[in-house]
């Protein structure tokens, strides 16, 4: 990985760790919990799905910096784009 590629991936986990987009709960919707007890990390996704179709996600919990900000990227950019279906991996 280029030194520019690894300040950029590098930013771009702060920003998302000090200011979180999707950082709540929903109280309507699916859920799944995840822990790492080498580190301490815990994270909650909440998916509302609406006729199969991801509606709205989100994420709560705490831990690194790393496991905050990346784990709202994977979680919205990957997963939960609204309008991808069911199951269904966009990547």
């Amino acid at each position: 990985m280029t030194s520019d590629l690894q300040a950029l991936y590098r930013d771009v986990i702060v920003d998302h760790n000090r200011q979180p987009r999707n950082f709540r709960t929903l109280a309507a919707g699916r859920r799944a919990e995840g822990f790492n007890p080498l580190c301490g990390d815990r994270l909650t996704v909440y998916v509302r799905l609406q006729g199969g179709i991801i509606a709205e996600a989100a994420f709560q919990g705490f831990g690194c910096a790393i496991a905050t900000g990346s784990g709202e990227q994977v979680l919205v950019c990957r997963y939960a784009t609204p309008g991808n279906w069911r199951g269904e991996r966009p990547f």
